[in-house]
């Protein structure tokens, strides 16, 4: 039997909070020390957790000494002397028991009812405070759930792992002690263990509940109910209906646990689960035998990988919830539905990786001064969150080249569309030859470059050149790197004619790219550029004078300018409409046009049915009449 050890320690001074791992951690009466000491309590007394507050999940707790320090991750710090606390005490309510907790001074209240938006106070496990175990009256407990302790294996997770659409880590499950070495939920047998030189009594399962479902990275409930949806499949007790992960636990006595301390097994017992009934563990040969049908896909995307490619671009890798392959062509984008400060945010993000890579999907997004968006999913992602997506999007795209000889030229962050295409050509021997030129202010500011490279050795028809703009040419980086803003003389431009030139960048770049193919003999509907917005009309087109707007259900009546969507009228009127690609290709912002006429040349995500029930796309609508809209 492999031997067992301790593989973390972690305490969770505030109750929902983020855990402090440590090396070591004394064991009281109450538990490993400081943990579950504080809790928030509302104005009538009855605790807060993160099953209904998830946001209480982003607070980090810093202890240094009988300071304690609480952050949103980070930011905005509060600070507690724990020897300068309330003298007073409140009267709490806790899963039903009434005790008496000390509160904290009041800028501690202050700082957590403007973090949670609502009144709150902070209350601590004082000297006067008792709470006891139901089923075990003489033994006290804190203001953890049941017990002072709680133990789960590592093995147990990554069972679990090989079962999800997307892996989870023990931050679902908030343990205080992680074990390796055995077999999955192995502990659910286990009465009686010794750690180091404390024995511990196991008398209960932990039952698990929906706070399993709140990703510990995003702060967010999952919303296909993961991974506590998968545990019921088979973690379920017949007689009691409880979903059990983890093994409560009482110490016989105080001392010290070390990371790394064996674990014995003194004496077991009957596991709440039984093993034999439990489904094997499914394989990944097997759960990717399931192809999704043609046309668009929706649903969620569960984040498996985070890489950082930058200084302040981070690619997200995603599998599908529940598990299907993804189809797309090298290019297009997906549409997420983001859940940002209470309200849903919607964007398109072009897809970085590969259709013929069809079991994962990446998006490559930069860090943006501002950005609201761009910094929610750096802050927010990690591994194990979920997201609401549509896709595919968008008719920039290889296949619809023309053509076999290909110039791509891209600036920044715009390379992504660029390496979904180079992959592809790559993974599937594609005849295609391909001039690739990129435009970065610094090296630092590459992003794929040496898999670019990697992918230039593996496709012969690919060749690759770069510019810096800010920065000398490092002497490591192979194929021609110049330096200075993007000009003819880098570019092998003799054959133009014969190629189809896809761009992306930002908007200044794209521009002047144009401007300098067409110099140079490319012809016009041999162009291709990337823009999430809607291609400029004519006055005549969109209507010549201005028409009156009344939006509905904002109850708000606005004037729309000659060239000016309907999404821009309502946006300059204060509503807070949904967009995505803001050019006809995502749908994110349909609705009901109730009178009127509009002009929507690029509504391409509007199918017959859909225009004829009256839906449009506000993005890419121009008035032709008085309108009476749905938004």
């Amino acid at each position: 039997m492999a031997k067992l050890r301790v593989s973390s320690l972690t305490i969770h001074p505030l109750k929902s909070a983020r855990p402090c791992f440590l090396d070591q951690a004394a064991v009281g009466r109450l538990g490993l020390e400081e943990d579950r000491r504080f809790m928030l309590v509302q104005p009538d007394g009855h605790f807060v957790t993160g099953r209904t507050h998830p946001r209480i999940t982003r607070i980090d707790c810093d202890l240094d000494g009988r300071f304690i320090t609480f952050s949103d991750r980070g930011h905005n710090p509060v600070t507690l002397d724990q020897g300068r606390l309330n003298k007073e005490y409140k009267l709490v309510e806790i899963f039903g028991a009434q005790l008496r907790a000390q509160t904290c001074p009041g800028d501690l209240d202050t700082w957590f009812s403007e973090f949670l938006g609502q009144p709150v106070r902070l209350v601590r496990y004082g000297r006067e405070t008792q709470r006891r175990i139901k089923r075990f009256p003489d033994k006290p407990v804190a203001f953890a759930d049941g017990y002072p302790l709680l133990l789960i294996s590592d093995q147990s997770i990554e069972d679990l792992n090989d079962r999800l659409p997307g892996p989870v880590h023990m931050g679902h499950f908030r343990p205080n002690i992680t074990v390796e070495g055995g077999r999955p939920f192995q502990e659910d047998g286990w009465a009686v263990i010794r750690i180091g030189d404390l024995v511990f009594d196991l008398p209960k399962p932990s039952s698990r509940c929906v706070f399993t479902t709140v990703s510990p990275s995003a702060s967010l409930k999952d919303p296909g109910g993961e991974p506590l949806k998968t545990l019921s499949r088979f973690r379920r007790n017949p007689d009691d209906g409880e979903v059990y992960v983890g093994e409560n636990m009482i110490a016989r006595g105080t001392g010290i646990l070390r990371v790394g301390d064996e674990v014995e097994v003194l004496e077991t017992k009957t596991p709440p689960v039984d093993p034999v009934s439990q489904p094997d563990r499914p394989t990944r040969s097997r759960w990717h035998m399931a192809a999704s049908p043609a046309g668009r896909w929706e649903g969620y995307l569960r984040c498996v990988r985070v890489i950082k490619e930058t200084h302040d671009v981070t690619s997200f890798y995603f599998v599908a919830d529940p598990l299907q392959r993804f189809h797309y062509l090298p290019g297009q984008f997906v549409t997420l539905t983001l859940p940002i400060a209470g309200r849903k945010v919607v964007r398109c993000y072009t897809i970085s990786s590969s259709p013929s890579r069809a079991d994962v999907l990446s998006i490559t997004v930069k860090r943006v001064a501002g950005g609201v968006v761009s910094n929610w999913l750096h802050d927010h992602v990690g591994v194990g969150t979920a997201l609401a997506a549509t896709g595919p999007g968008g008719d920039y795209h290889l296949q619809a080249a023309r053509k076999n000889k290909l110039i791509l030229l891209s600036a920044g962050v715009g390379i992504t569309p660029m390496i979904s295409v180079a992959r592809f050509i790559a993974d599937t021997f594609a005849a295609y030859n391909v001039i690739f030129h990129h435009s970065a202010r610094t090296a630092r500011d590459l992003i794929g470059w040496r898999e670019m490279c990697d992918i230039a050795e593996r496709a012969p028809g690919i060749s690759l050149s770069l510019n810096l703009t800010q920065d000398t040419a490092p002497a490591d980086l192979p194929h021609p790197v110049f330096e200075g803003r993007l000009s003819a003389d880098m570019l092998d431009v003799e054959d133009l004619d014969s190629r189809d030139a896809f761009v992306c960048g930002p908007a200044a770049f794209m521009a002047q790219t144009k401007t300098l193919l067409s110099d140079h003999g490319l012809e016009a509907d041999s162009y291709f550029d990337e823009s999430f917005g809607t291609a400029p009309v004519s006055i005549d087109t969109a209507g010549d004078r201005e028409h009156a707007c009344r939006f509905i259900t904002s109850g708000i009546k606005v004037t729309i300018n000659p060239g000016q969507t309907v999404l821009e009228a309502a946006e300059e009127a204060g509503i807070d409409a949904a967009f995505g690609c803001r050019g006809g290709s995502c749908g994110a912002c349909k609705t009901r046009l109730i009178e009127g006429k509009v002009h929507a040349p690029a509504a391409a995500a509007l199918d017959t049915p859909e225009t004829e029930q009256g839906y449009i796309l506000p993005c890419c609508s121009y008035a032709l009449s008085d309108l009476v809209v749905d938004l």
